[in-house]
């Protein structure tokens, strides 16, 4: 959650109500017994809004969020209303790889 700006969650709570929470194993939350996946991953989100009361809802996913957040939107449509992707990828063995230098710039990167 640290990864997210500020400034945008400020601005974005202006008009919504926003729910950040870390995935399992990641942050202060505990590992649970499942297998870390992607799908498991859509599945806790969607544990998490049923025991907020949470029926349908926006959901905005970054990078690796971006991933859950489109399985959601495949196996839940019935629960988003607005689907955001922020730095989204695609990923699986047919994605195409960051371009080299692409990658030197972002293992360097200080941000």
């Amino acid at each position: 959650m640290n990864n997210w700006n500020a400034t945008l969650i400020n601005n974005l709570s202006k008009n919504h109500n926003v729910t950040m929470f870390d995935n399992r194993g990641i942050g202060s939350t505990t590992n649970g017994t499942k297998n870390f996946t992607i799908h498991q991953f859509a599945q806790d989100t969607i544990g998490l809004m049923k025991a907020l009361n949470i029926n349908k809802t926006d959901i905005m996913g970054f990078s690796m969020g971006s991933y859950i957040a489109q399985d959601i939107a495949l196996t839940n449509p019935e629960k988003i209303n607005k689907l955001v992707l922020y730095a989204p990828v695609c990923g699986g063995p047919e994605s195409t790889p960051l371009h080299e230098n692409l990658t030197k710039i972002t293992l360097n990167s200080k941000n």
